[in-house]
């Protein structure tokens, strides 16, 4: 083996000393890489370094038999300023740059964007409810949370502890008169928003001899006797009570309490409370009957419900109260008994009993109310039921007209929805549309109380172009569209009702139409 080598490195002796260029450039070049293996070829062999600078990718660029030696650091930087980085498993790693971090309340732009505590917030609360704390030069704000405050006579809870109205009362005077000297004081005490009755009570025996009302019963030193001729002040200016005068008789007894002119005066507890904006009772309030009583009854057309009253006005609010008796089939006075001595009126087409002979529409000529005029009877327009605002696809129906006299009738209910989302207003559509381009047709739209008896009220004569409560379109060979925005809160009743009428009076056979109708808010 060894004998081997030695030859292979005479061979490669000799072939090194080659006179010609070619063998010059390969032994110039064989000197740099004898040691390595591949010293034959003479060139920059496996055992010597290639010259490459080395870089931070995990190889031996320099081919040194060490990888990513002698890089030292390099510059790195973040928003917040400079630093340094090291080559660290062949990735430059390490930057000790300022770092970059959220940014919080302490005056310093932390996240290093040129803005200092921006859009910094957090939840707060008081003992009202939720709030929010807003960083300002790195001090949060105030809470901005509800607070409290003493507590009033409103019926809320104004100091936020769960309680309403504790603890609240003020001090109060109980006068017998006007310009008596007797006087108790006591407390009012708030409950429910309003402050109750005064507690101070008069004096339960009058004191004889000081011509004070002690007991507070409008009559003065009553029970002491008097002597004849004497004179005392009686009752008391307030509510629909007037002072006067009592003189003792011959018999030593106090006579009647008189005014000036001789007349006797209303005295406080002599008349019972009304509600008729007045202070019957003479007691300093007004109207104080007993509220939320049982008012009228539940017979007839009547409804029970509660006695309010209000601005001096008594109503029975949810209840329907007796009326005078009429001729339409209902116990309108509430006694029992059905359209008695009620006067009859002419029949109308409106599902009615108007004359009072038991038979409802009867003998009626075509009228408003009819489908089709030409047939000579009483019929209701084409009922199309309901659609509510805002939760159902267009709705659309065929129809067909003869022409001449023949009018069609129909009748729909929008029902207003209530979800606050959808606001007060609501749009109603109607289209209408026919195929023939050729004919003339008269398309109207009124919209009228859901409740209303009888919506064609003011209809329009046959040789009429339109009533004075409706919109028309006078259609030729296309479509015609009524849109209106119904304010429903403020002006109509929760639900509305639409009342369309189409007529062709130049159509001379059966021909086609078609309604589309929708509501949104």
């Amino acid at each position: 083996m060894r004998t081997q080598i030695l030859l292979l490195a005479i061979l490669g002796l000799a072939l090194g000393c080659g006179g010609d260029d070619e063998s010059a450039a390969v032994a110039g070049g064989g000197s740099g890489g004898f040691a390595g293996t591949g010293g034959t070829g003479g060139g920059a062999g496996t055992g010597g370094g290639s010259g490459a600078a080395e870089d931070c990718n995990g190889a031996d660029d320099d081919q040194d038999g060490v990888v990513d030696e002698g890089l030292g650091a390099r510059p790195c930087s973040t928003p917040c300023g400079m630093g340094n980085e090291v080559c660290q498993n062949g990735q430059w790693a390490g930057c000790d740059a300022p770092p970059v971090v959220d940014e919080f309340c302490d005056g310093a732009d932390n996240d290093c964007d040129g803005r200092v505590d921006e859009m910094l917030s957090r939840a707060c609360s008081s003992d009202c409810g939720d709030g929010v704390e807003t960083c300002t030069n790195g001090d949060w704000s105030d809470c901005d949370a509800p607070m409290g405050s003493a507590e009033a006579c409103d019926g809320q809870d104004n100091d936020c502890d769960g309680l309403t109205d504790e603890n609240v009362f003020r001090e109060c005077q109980f006068n017998c008169a006007d310009d008596s000297n007797a006087v108790a004081v006591g407390t009012e005490v708030c409950a429910n928003g309003a402050f109750g009755d005064c507690n101070a009570a008069a004096a339960l025996v009058e004191e004889c001899g000081n011509e004070l009302d002690d007991d507070c019963d409008t009559v003065v030193d009553e029970g002491c006797g008097c002597a004849a001729g004497q004179t005392k002040a009686c009752s008391a200016n307030v509510g629909i009570c007037s002072r006067g005068t009592q003189t003792c008789d011959d018999a030593g007894n106090w006579g009647d309490c008189l005014n000036d002119a001789g007349m006797p005066v209303t005295v406080p507890g002599s008349v019972a409370e009304d509600c008729n904006g007045l202070d019957d009772d003479c007691n300093g309030r007004v109207d104080d009957i007993e509220l939320d009583a049982p008012c009228s009854n539940d017979v007839g057309a009547c409804m029970i419900g509660q006695l309010s009253c209000e601005n001096g006005v008594r109503t029975c609010v949810g209840g329907v109260e007796p009326s005078d008796e009429t001729c339409d089939n209902l116990d309108n006075d509430c006694d029992g008994t059905v359209d008695e001595d009620a006067d009859p009126v002419p029949e109308l087409c409106d599902g009615r009993d108007n004359d009072c002979d038991e038979a409802v529409d009867e003998n009626v000529a075509p009228d408003q109310w009819e489908q089709d005029r030409s047939n000579g009877e009483c019929r209701n327009a084409s009922p199309l039921g309901t659609i509510r605002e805002d939760e159902a696809e267009p709705q659309s129906i065929v129809g067909q007209i003869a022409g001449g006299a023949d009018v069609d009738y129909y009748t729909f209910v929008v029902d207003e929805r209530t979800r606050a989302n959808l606001g007060n207003d609501m749009t109603v559509r109607v289209n209408f549309s026919e195929a023939d381009p050729n004919q003339e047709w008269t398309f109207c739209v009124r919209l009228v109380s859901q409740d209303s008896i009888n919506p064609f009220a003011d209809e329009p004569d046959l040789d009429e172009t339109c009533g004075s409560n409706e919109q028309c379109f006078d259609v030729v060979g296309g479509e015609a569209s009524f849109e209106q925005v119904v304010n429903d809160r403020a002006a109509r009743p929760d639900d509305i009702r639409v009342v369309v009428r189409v007529s062709a009076p130049n159509v001379d056979a059966c021909t086609t139409y078609r309604i589309t109708y929708d509501s949104d808010s």
